[in-house]
């Protein structure tokens, strides 16, 4: 099966399961970071609260062409540029609609969040439309959102550019010492150390006072870390790292047990991953190189087996190997299948191996 067919299956069967009667598909590239170039092309940006998702006319008269729009009301908390706007159109449909009208593309805005919207202008409409930069900053429970870098940098960014005065102390640079940041109570959010003008280590806190990130710079290329930790304390991801460059990179479940193991390359593209049950069972391990699927295998609990194994060549499936376990002989009999140009495959191996791995 080549990997263009495996996902159409895939979309396939969530199309179905989610009852949406029309399917699209989205192939977005990594947001921008904001410059004096990038900031042209909008017509309005601000930090605004979303206080209300509703539908639009557009969402009412058949949404022809895949002209599918919802609207929001907002208020600006910060104004950079562009008319204060009361509401806007964004493109696609939302959960907090009862429209069955809903698209793989969706944004996924929420009455009661903050966002840093990136807005423009079409055909005499201000709109956010589908891969937006827009980010959300803010949970619709209070919760900033602290790891992602691009709403860190784009807000960093327009408040240094439209508002220098204001935000000169927060965002100015340092050669030597600690630098800390606090939100409106006054508590310390971030706290970052420099040496040399190089940023050393990152601490930043939940508003309750726990620390939600931990990130020790390594400057001499000698061993760093991230850790981040869920509100409750418990650490949900670690990573090691060179200088800012991934080694490794794992995700917990919330009783401390692996969920997902990652080893990186030179470049931080995944070289290996693996997947496990909150029980400690492996269920998933996949190699790629530089980025590209090589080989896939799937595995069976009770007892640990390999059940599937897929051989990839240029991101498409070669070779597909199936092992079934016969419980009264003991044995694990391999079938293996090969794939043509078409995708179909045919049997062209089938033997027994002793060996459950």
């Amino acid at each position: 099966m080549s990997t263009g067919i495996k996902w159409q299956i895939v979309a396939a069967f969530l199309a179905l399961a989610l009852s949406i009667p029309r399917a699209y598909g989205c192939s977005c590239t990594s947001p921008e970071k904001l410059d004096d170039y990038e900031i042209e092309k909008y017509a309005h940006i601000s930090l605004a609260k979303i206080k209300r998702i509703k539908p639009s006319y557009k969402a009412q008269h058949g949404n022809r062409g895949g002209d599918i729009y919802h609207m929001i009301d907002i208020q600006a908390i910060e104004l950079f540029k562009g008319p204060d706007l009361k509401e806007l159109f964004v493109r696609g449909g939302n959960s907090e609609l009862e429209s069955e009208i809903r698209t793989s593309c969706d944004i996924g805005m929420q009455s009661g969040e903050v966002w840093l919207l990136l807005v423009e202008k079409i055909g005499g409409l201000m709109k956010v439309q589908f891969c937006t930069d827009s980010r959300r900053f803010k949970r619709k429970d209070g919760i900033r959102i602290l790891d992602d870098p691009f709403v860190s940098h784009n807000l960093r960014f327009l408040r240094g550019h439209y508002f220098p005065k204001i935000y000169y102390d927060e965002y100015k640079t340092i050669d030597n010492g600690i630098k800390q940041i606090r939100n409106a109570t006054g508590q310390v959010e971030i706290e970052e150390k420099y040496y040399s003008g190089r940023l050393v280590y990152r601490k930043i806190w939940y508003p309750n006072g726990k620390i939600y990130l931990l990130h020790q710079i390594d400057l001499d290329n000698k061993g760093g870390f991230k850790e981040v930790y869920a509100m409750d304390g418990q650490l949900i991801e670690k990573a090691d790292m060179r200088g800012e460059e991934l080694l490794t990179q794992i995700t917990y479940y919330p009783n401390g047990a692996v969920q997902k193991y990652y080893e990186k390359d030179t470049l931080s593209n995944t070289s290996v991953k693996r997947v496990y049950t909150i029980d400690g069972c492996l269920t998933e391990e996949e190699e790629f190189l530089a980025g590209i699927p090589q080989v896939l295998k799937l595995y069976a609990c009770n007892p640990q087996m390999l059940t599937d194994k897929w051989t990839y060549k240029n991101g498409e499936a070669q070779r597909y190997h199936q092992y079934v376990f016969h419980k009264i002989k003991k044995e694990v009999i391999e079938t293996v299948y090969e794939y043509d140009e078409h995708g179909h495959r045919k049997v062209v191996e089938k033997k027994t191996v002793h060996s459950k791995d």
